[in-house]
């Protein structure tokens, strides 16, 4: 079955799951399109929902009789969305007004793909090591409409080619009012397949503890998933331009570190008696609670600042 893709082709089976709110938000509505020649794959389940039966039979045997008049009945467990069905017209009929024919509206998100794959692609860190690894197919190309969609999936690497966590990509992102997917994007096969994991070291990876949705995205020196970043008719150049902007701001590397400079020494005068250490904490473990130095204990000031402070930090042992 494709799932997690607006207005996809059918497979094999003759199922194709569209997303429609993907296309125009309000309302939050999905459809199931099935080749009638093909309905005989969603039957044998053995589960039923109200709506779908006949008659059902619950006191001293369980016995039920499936609708059988038309496919749709048979799927349509529970109460339906009535409201959302009956916005969906009136959705449709927006959606054409403000954005026009889907024609239009795959030209317009194709140039903002095109130019966010070429600034994600330009992003160099201070070393000229690239900071985005973009994934995409042999055959796909951003300045061709009809080979790859308004969707770009990547990973971010740091200056030295280590791999940065998604979920800080995503934590940093929300701050920024920035929504985006990361993870395993509902497509193992893709993930494994461009990211290199072979079946057992998925299989290892689970062993270690990562799950759907957690947060362990980097193991065996490897990424568990992607950060993905998807256009829309809504979307703008200037979109584009603070996605960018973002990913430079927390992810680019682009100064040398410049050498400390000692601060001046002060000069002896009647105004520096005035002023003195009252007390002197230190970090040792970044994050961690501080450590008071005793009063009258002189302490060591080196290059990097104070002796001691922020030496170590908690690492997670999975991601690293």
């Amino acid at each position: 079955m494709v799932v997690d893709c607006p207005l996809t082709g059918v497979d094999k089976f003759g199922l194709d799951q569209n997303s429609l709110y993907k296309i125009f938000g309000f309302p939050d509505l999905g459809a199931l399109i099935v080749r009638k020649a093909s309905g005989h794959v969603l039957q044998p389940r053995k589960y039923f929902g109200g709506g779908t039966v006949d008659m059902v039979v619950c006191l001293r045997e369980q016995w039920h009789v499936k609708k059988i008049e038309s496919l749709h009945e048979q799927l349509e467990d529970g109460t339906l969305p009535i409201h959302n069905i009956i916005a969906l017209d009136s959705a449709l009929d927006v959606h054409s007004e403000l954005s026009g024919t889907l024609d239009k509206i795959s030209r317009h998100t194709a140039v903002l793909a095109q130019k966010l794959y070429d600034g994600l692609v330009s992003l160099r860190h201070r070393n000229d090591e690239p900071v985005c690894k973009i994934y995409t197919g042999a055959a796909s190309s951003y300045k061709d409409a009809s080979s790859q969609g308004p969707v770009l999936s990547f990973n971010v690497m740091n200056g030295q080619g280590a791999w940065v966590s998604n979920t800080e990509v995503e934590k940093l992102a929300a701050i920024k009012n920035i929504q985006l997917r990361t993870g395993g994007l509902c497509n193992p096969g893709g993930i494994a397949s461009s990211l290199g994991l072979v079946p057992w070291e998925m299989k290892q990876n689970f062993s270690a503890g990562q799950r759907c949705g957690n947060e362990n995205d980097i193991m065996g020196g490897k990424p568990t998933g992607m950060i993905r970043v998807s256009l829309g008719a809504m979307s703008t150049s200037r979109d584009v331009d603070t996605f960018l902007r973002f990913v430079r701001e927390f992810f680019v590397e682009e100064y040398l570190e410049s050498p400390i400079v000692p601060p001046p020494s002060l000069a002896h005068n009647s105004e520096q008696v005035r002023f003195h250490v009252e007390s002197l904490t230190v970090y040792p473990i970044k994050s961690c609670a501080g450590w008071k130095v005793p009063p009258g204990q002189n302490w060591e000031i080196r290059e990097e600042g104070l002796a001691w402070d922020r030496e170590w930090c908690l690492v997670h042992q999975g991601t690293g």
